[in-house]
């Protein structure tokens, strides 16, 4: 279980990454970091960035099943 600090710690990256994504930030400099930050042992920033990621990848699945469907669906 995570303390309180540990959890802000980690979310803090979690959001860093997330806005750093929105900004245009390509998904393997995101990977690049997250290996430096776990040569460092930095594993909470670790998992606050792979949670980013993880979102993130999921988030461009989803759209990419939207998108099928609606060329599926305007197809006569």
């Amino acid at each position: 279980m995570l303390s309180k600090t540990q959890e802000a710690y980690m979310n803090d990256y979690y959001y860093a990454a997330l806005e750093e994504l929105s900004q245009g930030t390509q998904r393997h400099q995101l990977v690049t970091i997250l290996v430096e930050l776990e040569e460092d042992e930095d594993y909470l920033a670790c998992a606050g960035i792979k949670k980013a990621i993880e979102f993130y990848d999921m988030q461009l699945l989803t759209q990419t099943i939207v998108n099928t469907e609606t060329e599926e669906d305007e197809q006569p």
